[in-house]
């Protein structure tokens, strides 16, 4: 997945559109895996975004589709990557672990704004009100 986003700030904008619902965002910068490599000894999967609308509403973003325990340890990293405000989804986290999440996110300084969940798997959209 890094590697296809990786310079490609056209993916990033069609696949943050779809999944923010906003057709006419515009990503100004993407990085994959900005300085988060190998977190708890597994691989991270992340791409921290930023960019606006049309009516020049900002979006700052970073998307985590890993396992439970690295999205544990991301609650406490990514704030150095967010700005107040900022939106941090994460998927990837199986049903008995959605908790353990919700919990690490609140104490990161997280508002959980929506959790979605099919079958055992989980993704949670939080806004980080540092």
């Amino acid at each position: 997945m890094r590697c296809l986003f990786k310079d490609n700030i056209p993916l990033a904008e069609l696949v943050l559109r779809i999944i923010t619902g906003k057709p006419d965002l515009v990503i100004t910068d993407c990085q994959t895996q900005k300085d988060m490599k190998r977190l708890a000894g597994a691989r991270s999967i992340c791409l921290d975004a930023y960019g606006a609308d049309s009516s020049g509403k900002k979006y700052d973003m970073v998307f985590a589709n890993i396992v439970a325990d690295i999205v544990i340890a991301l609650t406490k990293q990514v704030p150095e990557y967010i700005r107040d405000g900022g939106l941090f989804l994460a998927s990837g986290i199986i049903s008995e672990r959605k908790d353990d999440v919700l919990a690490a996110l609140a104490a990161g300084g997280f508002r959980v704004e929506e959790i979605r969940q099919k079958k055992d798997w989980v993704a949670v959209l939080s806004r980080y009100a540092g």
